[in-house]
């Protein structure tokens, strides 16, 4: 599945997925997309019956939203950058993170995918590593 991200929209496209020749599928972001754009490519997956394992990978900060004095954050997508106190955006920032990452396992279960988070300050082969080994005792 390719996804081309432009502001202000993104792009899902599953036709470089050959169904005969690749019945297993890696997605590998950090999954800050709107649910739809996810439901909608696991769901063409899904239909072309592959197997699909989502990776999500993200820093930790983005989790925990650890900040705590003015800081000024820019977008990833083009968005301008924004000044915040991060006591008055920690509370609703965690909450909305929660919501989405709850409604991305919703969809990634639902779609019979299986998600799995790997964060940035754990060297990949060790999170690989763990992933397998989880694998293989289900």
């Amino acid at each position: 599945m390719a996804v081309r991200c432009e502001p202000p929209s993104c792009t899902v496209s599953t036709q470089s997925v050959n169904s005969k020749a690749c019945p297993l599928v890696i997605v590998i972001s950090d999954l800050l997309t709107p649910a739809k754009l996810l439901r909608d490519g696991l769901a063409h997956l899904r239909h072309d019956r592959h197997e699909t394992i989502v990776l999500r990978v993200l820093d930790r900060d983005e989790e925990t939203f650890p900040f705590k004095n003015w800081s000024r954050f820019r977008g990833m997508e083009g968005e301008k950058p924004q000044l915040f106190e991060p006591a008055m955006a920690r509370k609703m920032y965690l909450a909305n993170f929660e919501a989405h990452r709850e409604q991305m396992q919703k969809d990634c279960t639902a779609m019979g995918a299986e998600l799995v988070t790997f964060h940035t300050d754990v060297p990949l082969i060790d999170s690989v590593t763990e992933f397998l080994h989880q694998s293989m005792k289900r």
